[in-house]
């Protein structure tokens, strides 16, 4: 059965959730974060993505974030194979690093936001 296709926010804004696969930590250390961080800055950068909030929980982030040219899928691969190529090869992991596709929520009222 194919994938559904992505819900487009007409205000362009998006509450973004990438976990780990199976539950594992996705940063067991500072360096951990301040990498994902840095991947974040250079992919949205790249693919005209505004990051407007963020939470990085041990195993799962959160993101807020304003793609106003449809690049979200784009962006989200950038960061995610680059963060997970550096927590395999500097963790001494092996396989997937995230669970599934990203999840990704349109936000289209302040009820939401909130």
């Amino acid at each position: 059965m194919p994938r559904s296709a992505r819900v487009k926010a007409e205000s362009g804004f998006y509450h973004v959730v990438a976990k780990g696969s199976g539950g594992q930590n996705l940063f067991e250390g500072p360096a951990d974060y301040q990498a994902f961080l840095g991947f974040l800055s250079q992919a949205c950068e790249k693919h005209g993505v505004a990051v407007i909030a963020f939470c990085l929980m041990t195993n799962h982030v959160h993101l807020l974030v304003e793609d106003p040219d449809g690049n979200l899928s784009q962006m989200m691969q950038s960061l995610m194979t680059s963060y997970a190529q550096r927590f395999n090869s500097t963790g001494g992991h092996i396989g997937h690093v995230f669970q599934q596709r990203f999840k990704s929520q349109p936000v289209e009222d302040d009820a939401y936001l909130l």
